[in-house]
């Protein structure tokens, strides 16, 4: 068996689209582009509602490069859903994971396979989580615990710069126009409302809401004024910062751009 470091992405609501041929087409041509697919050092399995990404063993010497990049994947198919409405959970591990070629088909097996399915299965939310083992290799995304076992990754980076506490907005415009940072945190504008009405959606299941609740509970754990004043103003970004945000968010809300 061999030790890696390994991603496990579940899709959500996939059970519900597999009858819609246009909806499926158009999942799988999204994760086509990811650009995981470009790096050599990391190999990706898909079948399914499941995306297994892991690193060759040379990346247990570079775990926090390693990690890095693993949540950056995450973080590409995150951007590619945002516009369609999809959704996964994903956890990030280290364990023994076996992938070989054989003369019919691909075989893979292991302890980070089965262990990261079934945690999966126990998190009530969306998102990226992170093996609590792992915490100390992440540099450069920002986690909040979970539970005893998993944290939450911030992928939503971008936010960082528009986040401050509820009394200091609206902040000045020069904060997001001298930046271009709307470009970038208007996508996470359309998540967030489309996951706080997800939560109080009455026609959706109770435990579909709980996910979207618990999603929004870890996001505002590191943003809570951010998304107390979004929430009070109808997601209207003008709130955030008083700009012409018509284009940024013109951008975000085009499924085609």
């Amino acid at each position: 068996m061999s030790e890696r470091l390994f991603l496990y992405i579940d899709i959500l609501g996939f059970s519900e689209l597999v009858t819609d041929d246009d909806a499926m087409a158009d999942i799988f041509s999204r994760i086509d582009k990811l650009n995981v697919h470009t790096d050599r050092d990391f190999k990706t399995i898909v079948f399914s509602d499941t995306i297994l990404v892991y690193g060759d063993g040379l990346w247990l010497a570079h775990k926090s490069q390693a990690v890095m990049w693993l949540c950056e994947f995450a973080q590409d198919l995150f951007h590619h859903f945002i516009k369609i409405d999809r959704h996964f959970r994903a956890y990030l591990t280290i364990g023994n994971f076996v992938h070989e070629t054989k003369k019919h088909f691909q075989a893979f097996y292991g302890q980070a396979l089965v262990e990261c399915h079934n945690k999966e299965k126990e998190i009530k939310s969306t998102g990226l989580y992170m093996d609590n083992k792992l915490i100390e290799y992440s540099d450069i995304f920002r986690v909040n615990q979970y539970d005893d076992d998993c944290s939450f990754v911030h992928i939503m980076r971008a936010l960082d710069e528009v986040s401050f506490d509820y009394k200091e907005y609206p902040i000045h415009s020069i904060l997001v126009e001298s930046t271009g940072i709307d470009e970038f945190v208007a996508p996470f504008f359309v998540y967030l409302r489309n996951i706080w009405n997800h939560q109080h959606d009455g026609s959706l299941h109770e435990t579909v809401r709980l996910k979207y609740e618990n999603t929004w509970k870890m996001i505002s754990s590191r943003h809570a004024g951010l998304l107390k004043v979004l929430v009070e103003n109808d997601f209207d970004p003008v709130a955030v910062s008083k700009m012409d945000w018509s284009v940024a968010m013109g951008h975000a809300e085009d499924p085609k751009w």
